[in-house]
């Protein structure tokens, strides 16, 4: 997933006329070597990342619209260099080389080159995306984290338009729902809506009352999907879910449901259903028994929160 990731960053499904051609200079290094630059004022990129691509077929499943890599990724090399350089290992055999940079549209060679010569790729700029974040009532979110950019006192915000066709952007603050948009090269705006926000916060007990760390816990809120964290130290935990009727599930640690590929309380687990349909915050205990040291045990895992 980390590889499907980076490659809808770089997000090369721009077409092969739109790239910038890279040109080839006399060789100045040992490996696989070239120059970042900007296209028009041909100033050196100093911050920027290298893909390097293997010259045969990428047979990865990526979702529809995904940009499609020329090969599989060999590897990922973030550099920061005064003159825009970058040196990496000479690879066995000819290799596609792809360069992101920030603010900027990524580009690949068009064709495999070989640590025999020195690339000069030059970025061109992507341009910037003024946008607006706002909750269900109109009222403008300030210090909303909209990618790497953050909302003003107004609510508004500017960003670097994406390096392709499009990219996926998070967009968050810590008093509503996150939410996930896309984001096309086209766009010239982005107004953005953060639904309201309920939290619940709970405490995790034994069957004798006491604090159970590193429990699992799960809530599920109408269609909104289903999250699932570990009690900390104090058996506490926190969700931040919408204004609806709400399951919460709990067990001694958490474990892989493969059948619906998710992650869910271990047994035995204890139920509690709560409303949060008035908008206020809910205080919860949830008591679930400890296992005993004979029981079958799952093996547990933990959640990426």
């Amino acid at each position: 997933m980390k590889e499907l990731l980076a490659l809808a960053l770089l997000a090369l499904a721009c077409s092969r006329e739109q790239r910038p051609q890279p040109q080839l200079l006399p060789k100045r290094c040992d490996g696989l070597c070239g120059h970042v630059v900007d296209a028009k004022t041909k100033q050196p990129i100093r911050e920027f990342i290298v893909y390097v691509f293997a010259n045969r077929p990428f047979n990865y499943g990526l979702p529809p619209g995904y940009p499609i890599p020329p090969g599989p990724m060999v590897s990922e090399t973030v550099i920061e260099s005064k003159d825009g350089s970058f040196v990496l290992k000479a690879p066995p055999e000819p290799v596609f080389v792809g360069v992101s940079a920030r603010g900027y549209k990524s580009a690949t060679t068009p064709a495999p080159i070989d640590a025999s010569t020195e690339v000069l790729i030059e970025l061109t700029h992507a341009g910037r995306i003024a946008g607006h974040v706002a909750d269900e009532h109109g009222r403008p979110i300030a210090n909303a984290r909209v990618g790497d950019a953050t909302s003003d006192a107004r609510g508004d915000f500017e960003i670097d338009g994406p390096p392709a066709d499009w990219e996926q952007l998070d967009i968050s603050d810590d008093r509503h729902l996150p939410t996930r948009v896309i984001v096309r090269k086209d766009d010239k705006r982005l107004d953005v809506t953060l639904r309201d926000a309920v939290e619940i916060a709970g405490i995790v007990q034994d069957d004798r009352g006491a604090p159970l760390p590193g429990a699992g816990v799960q809530v599920i809120c109408g269609d909104f999907a289903s999250e699932a964290t570990l009690s900390q130290r104090e058996g506490s935990f926190v969700f931040r879910v919408p204004p609806a009727r709400c399951t919460l599930v709990a067990g001694p640690a958490l474990r892989n449901d493969d059948e619906h590929h998710e992650v869910v309380p271990a047994e035995p687990r204890t139920v509690l259903e709560v409303d949060t349909s008035g908008g206020n915050r809910m205080n919860v205990v949830l008591r679930v028994r400890r296992r005993a040291e004979n029981e079958n045990r799952v093996p547990a895992v933990v959640p990426h929160l």
